[in-house]
């Protein structure tokens, strides 16, 4: 079988989380990007090709990516810190969701109703999807959401052109909907008695039974789904994928799909936003650069499972964020077969979470952190530049996947906290 490591070092817990995915009956290839380390099931910076779809590849945030809008606007004509001030004030960020009784919340803008639409591609939506597509839409779109995820205003490296950055994803509706489907792809492991199910079921059905046993049959797998879902799984992330050949597996697919449409919509309504806030329109913007991190695709041999990686087809833009001091790269994929042409997706963690409050400086955190108009607190730490690899290193590794164009510094950084 075919495999490419760029990643070093690499924790042993990464590799075997990776060593099990191509374990796996059905895997045809896999690649791990330079920016690697352990995640659930399946590494952060992993690539997986297979002749299923799994969504524990995908994971839960599906379609989280970068979003970058370059403006022809000079950055040292802005009041950085007026803009952060306007940014924390309006766009939720951290836990914080849009209040979701207002069904047309002042985040959305005019292009956001072809996803409200969504029988837009020929398909329709799961039956869950469409349980809480208008809810989670409501109150999740324009939100920026915690952890990794940040809005910054960068300067170019050649250039004073002012960059906006968007780093987010489909927030709870992505969750939700990867619950949902690893659970069911997870059902082969759920020891269930239907016939005692049915019994209980078939009481007062009777004559549904007798006069339509379609609807009836139909009536009932609805039922032992239900029944599944509120079943407690063990390991429902784990390493079960759902065949394409099956309604389950198209399913999953279209519905990952409406995730990572939402997914950009969501950045492109903060980025919109920060442009409101500056003061500018459409006229100023130079390029638009979007990248999705978590998703799959069929391409025709295969289905290639992207967590925490890039798409690097020859000739796509993309961007690759480093940390909240050194900025991102803008690069040029290079179609490379050896990486299922993907690339990292960022620099990628070289601590945990825990670690990082344990062992970083809060000193010189903020030391390096005071040339950057900012948010933070001091909980931020776990996010700060010394808790990920070293981004050069990380490029270096990945030279034959993708080639800079750019390099983009960081001015302003707003976390969710």
């Amino acid at each position: 079988m075919k495999s490419k490591i760029y990643a070093n070092p690499l924790e042993d817990s990464a590799l075997d989380q990776y060593v099990t995915a191509l374990s796996q009956p059905d895997a045809i290839q896999g690649a791990l990007m330079a920016d690697a380390h352990t995640g659930y099931t399946l590494p952060i910076g992993a690539v997986i090709k297979s002749k299923k779809i799994y969504p524990s590849y995908v994971g839960n945030d599906i379609g989280c990516g970068v979003l970058g809008y370059e403006l022809n606007i000079d950055w040292r004509t802005l009041d950085l810190e007026s803009i952060r001030d306007s940014i924390v004030r309006d766009i939720p960020i951290g836990k914080n969701f849009n209040d979701i009784s207002n069904q047309k919340n002042r985040y959305l803008f005019s292009d956001a109703n072809h996803i409200c639409d969504t029988k837009y591609t020929g398909g329709e939506m799961g039956k869950f999807l469409d349980s809480i597509f208008n809810e989670e839409y409501a109150k999740s779109i324009g939100t920026l959401g915690g952890g990794n995820h940040f809005i910054e205003l960068c300067k170019g490296y050649e250039n004073n052109n002012t960059w906006i950055v968007v780093h987010s994803g489909s927030r709870s509706m992505g969750g939700k909907l990867g619950s949902y489907y690893m659970k069911l792809a997870s059902a082969e492991n759920i020891t269930i008695d239907k016939r005692s199910i049915l019994d209980s079921y078939l009481i007062g059905k009777e004559d549904t039974l007798a006069h339509n046993p379609k609807r009836f049959a139909k009536n009932f797998e609805a039922h032992i789904e239900s029944v599944i879902i509120s079943t407690p799984i063990k390991n429902a992330a784990g390493h079960h994928g759902l065949s394409l050949s099956d309604e389950l597996g198209l399913q999953y697919l279209y519905d990952m799909n409406v995730c990572l449409d939402f997914a950009m919509l969501n950045r492109e309504v903060m980025a919109n936003k920060v442009m409101d806030i500056i003061g500018v329109g459409d006229d100023t913007i130079l390029n638009k650069i979007n990248s999705h991190h978590n998703h799959a695709e069929d391409v025709g041999d295969g289905i290639i499972h992207r967590k925490g990686a890039s798409q690097a087809d020859t000739g796509v833009l993309s961007i690759i964020p480093a940390n909240m001091r050194d900025g991102s790269f803008i690069v040029r994929g290079l179609g490379n077969p050896d990486s299922m042409c993907s690339s990292s997706h960022g620099a990628g963690r070289v601590m945990s979470r825990t670690k990082a409050r344990q062992v970083l400086s809060l000193d010189n955190y903020k030391e390096e952190m005071k040339n950057i108009v900012n948010n933070h607190t001091d909980e931020n730490i776990d996010e700060a530049p010394d808790a990920y690899k070293n981004i050069f290193d990380v490029m270096e590794a990945q030279k034959d996947l993708v080639e800079i164009v750019d390099r983009i510094i960081p001015i302003l950084n707003i976390k969710g906290n």
